[in-house]
């Protein structure tokens, strides 16, 4: 009996990690110990998204019932020596005796630092300080792309087009929400010259000049904004004769076009219409780009192996405006230019329209909706989940107990654990 319940405890544990297997966006930013994507999916100060779970940072350590919100949170480690501690200090100290000490490690200046060497064994990342080394096969090296130059590893500075870098620099910020443009912000974002821009690591404030390009090596309109905010910070990027040139994940440049509307594609050095299914062309690249449609009669038609995209088409309605495959086997959907297969919810996706009704494709899964439940392989509304919820445990004929009719037990153990998977499923989902 004590074997069966612990494999049943085994069981229902398994379950409830697959149904929170996933960050899912509907109820906020996760918690420490909750499921999540990236760093942004979770909450708190020292919280890293670690191994699709919510962790404290290594500078951290958790609170499992803060005071004021009841939840874990992760509070900061003591970090200077002689600091009073309960268990933990921030690596590389150790608490001794309630008291953070310098044990293995060298001091300087009443601050404790790891005195790292190339080849030196090591257990954890962190215990490797130099520049571009990190922990690999239990000994400190330098990590792939960079070269190893003595005790050092260095590593080639570049700018996102290539060309060569220009001074060391420093940005005044690394806050996303700020860093919306570089266009007229270099003299307050950075200390780059106008026409540059600090390019950085992530969360670093210290990197080197990199120019501001366009596409096709034409001149960057300074005297233009990106951002939302264009009205605030000057005038914004005309859409109808330029366009917005994202460089990095920060930074976007206002860029001339090429070509203009009634002729916007720039195609091999000429300007051509943008064509869809059944219009005038002169080439196969104005037909969405020539890759389910070509130009064959001076019109946009599907290409061998391919057909108009479904529609509900009628009078009042837009016809088919491209072209999607036609062989396509009877499980799967055509998408583009190619074939995919339909999926459930948990799974792997490319589009939402692989997904179940009242679903959608996010970050490469299949979600259900905000105000849908996962209910076996079926997206359903909220308040459905909670009137059909049903008890975790059987109240009545435990392990097949007081069966009428004297049967035995063995026959309902089955029953018994697949009930309990669905209450589990059932009150995960809710």
């Amino acid at each position: 009996m004590l074997l069966l319940f612990n494999v049943l405890l085994v069981l229902l544990a398994s379950a409830v990690e697959l149904s929170c297997a996933f960050f899912a966006p509907c109820h906020g930013p996760s918690s420490v110990g909750e499921s999540c994507d990236t760093d942004a999916d979770c909450t708190g100060f020292g919280v890293a998204c670690v191994l699709g779970k919510c962790q404290c940072d290594y500078a951290y350590d958790v609170l499992e019932n803060d005071p004021q919100t009841g939840l874990r949170q992760c509070v900061k480690l003591p970090d200077t020596i002689d600091a009073p501690c309960d268990d933990k200090c921030r690596f590389p100290l150790f608490c001794d005796n309630n008291r953070c000490r310098c044990i293995r490690s060298k001091q300087e200046h009443g601050q404790c630092f790891v005195d790292s060497q190339l080849g030196q064994s090591c257990k954890r990342h962190i215990e490797c300080t130099l520049p571009f080394s990190a922990c690999i096969n239990k000994r400190c090296d330098c990590v792939q792309g960079s070269v190893r130059r003595g005790n050092a590893c260095y590593a080639a500075a570049k700018c996102p087009d290539g060309s060569r870098p220009g001074n060391a620099c420093t940005v005044r910020t690394t806050e996303v929400e700020v860093l919306h443009n570089v266009i007229n912000t270099a003299a307050v974002l950075d200390t780059c010259d106008k026409g540059n821009f600090c390019y950085t690591v992530d969360n670093t404030f210290s990197g080197h000049c990199c120019p501001v390009t366009c596409p096709l090596s034409t001149k960057p309109e300074l005297d233009y904004v990106c951002s939302d905010r264009g009205n605030e910070r000057g005038v914004k990027c005309p859409s109808e004769t330029h366009f917005c040139h994202r460089i990095s994940f920060s930074y976007d440049v206002c860029c001339r076009r090429p070509c203009r509307e009634p002729k916007p594609l720039y195609i091999r050095g000429s300007c051509y219409s943008r064509a869809h299914l059944g219009s005038p062309c002169e080439i196969d690249e104005q037909c969405d780009g020539g890759l389910t449609m070509e130009c064959l009669n001076r019109a946009c038609s599907c290409r061998n192996g391919f057909k108009p995209e479904p529609t509900s088409h009628s009078a009042t309605e837009t016809p088919p405006m491209t072209c999607v495959r036609s062989n396509c086997p009877s499980d799967s959907l055509a998408l583009d230019t190619e074939c995919v297969s339909k999926v459930r919810i948990g799974e792997q996706c490319m589009a939402s329209v692989q997904c179940p009704p009242n679903a959608h494709c996010f970050r490469g899964m299949c979600f259900c909706q905000c105000g849908f439940t996962h209910l076996g392989h079926e997206c359903v509304p909220d308040q459905e989940v909670v009137e059909d919820r049903r008890p975790l445990l059987p109240q009545d004929n435990l392990l097949g107990m007081n069966k009428p009719n004297g049967a035995g037990s063995g026959g309902n153990l089955f029953q018994l654990m697949n009930s309990i998977l669905q209450g589990v499923r059932v009150g995960a989902s809710g």
